[in-house]
């Protein structure tokens, strides 16, 4: 931190002395001529996991229904209870 404080103190101000070498506008040009070198690096390779998804004899789980409802259970409307007969239902047991 001590070391960097010298290059704070020269460089133009508003800018860290680390940053002044290349104007805003080069440093943009370059971020963008990356990033499209990179969209060139080369087409990925066959899916990573699992079977290619246009081989026809890939292994697939047969289609099956099932019912969106089934193991649900109904909720009726029903009369209030008191509060402390629901409560004492759900509370743990007593301590040993």
């Amino acid at each position: 931190m001590f070391a960097r404080s010298d290059m704070l103190a020269s460089a133009p101000r508003g800018q860290c002395a680390a940053h002044a070498a290349l104007p805003p506008r080069a440093s943009a040009g370059l971020a963008l001529a990356v990033l499209l070198l990179a969209g060139c690096a080369g087409v990925p390779s066959a899916p990573i996991a699992g079977a290619h998804p246009a081989d026809p004899q890939a292994p697939a789980r047969p289609a099956a229904y099932r019912s969106m409802t089934a193991g649900g259970s109904a909720a009726r409307p029903a009369e209030p209870s008191k509060w402390q007969d629901s409560n004492e239902r759900v509370a743990p047991g007593e301590k040993p």
